[in-house]
């Protein structure tokens, strides 16, 4: 028993310790995804549900799947890497099949450096793919900047023109 209780001491503390590294980057990313000033929330779709998506039932009986994903946005006036909490409503037949009905809701958002561990974790080896999907969402609203720019210039010249 005593030899158990010292691997758990010694793995505990390892694990605290790795767990400190693990907040700390994601602190980092956060604060250096920051300095791009991109301000627009992203969204890619990356779930981050330790163990499955689930399903629970409220109190008129209707079925909702819930599920975690990995983003970026704004929490409190801080924009970071975030997690959000979605659901839908679902319809499940007699045979287990699932049908969504509606759109999906948002039923919360928090920074990742304020998940669990075990999502934290999880969530690490996402955020490349979650970076991909920040740098092509800023590429897209710069393609569409350039496309009203073009239009405005083409629009006040045709203004200027006719007065």
């Amino acid at each position: 028993m005593a030899e158990t209780i010292t691997r758990l001491a010694e793995a505990s503390k390892k694990l605290n310790e790795m767990s400190d590294e693990v907040s700390q980057a994601i602190t980092e990313y956060s604060d250096e995804l920051g300095f791009f000033k991109v301000g627009l929330p992203v969204w890619p779709g990356v779930k981050v549900t330790i163990g499955k998506d689930w399903v629970e039932s409220d109190e008129d009986e209707s079925q909702y799947e819930h599920w975690i994903e990995l983003g970026y946005d704004k929490v409190s006036g801080e924009w970071c890497i975030a997690t959000r909490h979605r659901r839908s409503l679902l319809n499940i037949d007699n045979f287990g099949s699932r049908q969504y009905v509606g759109e999906d809701e948002t039923l919360s958002i928090s920074p990742l450096k304020d998940n669990t561990r075990a999502r934290k974790i999880e969530a690490l080896s996402m955020i490349p793919a979650l970076f991909d999907a920040i740098a092509d969402t800023v590429e897209e609203a710069v393609e569409e900047m350039e496309k009203y720019t073009e239009h405005k210039n083409e629009m006040l010249k045709a203004m200027r023109e006719n007065k």
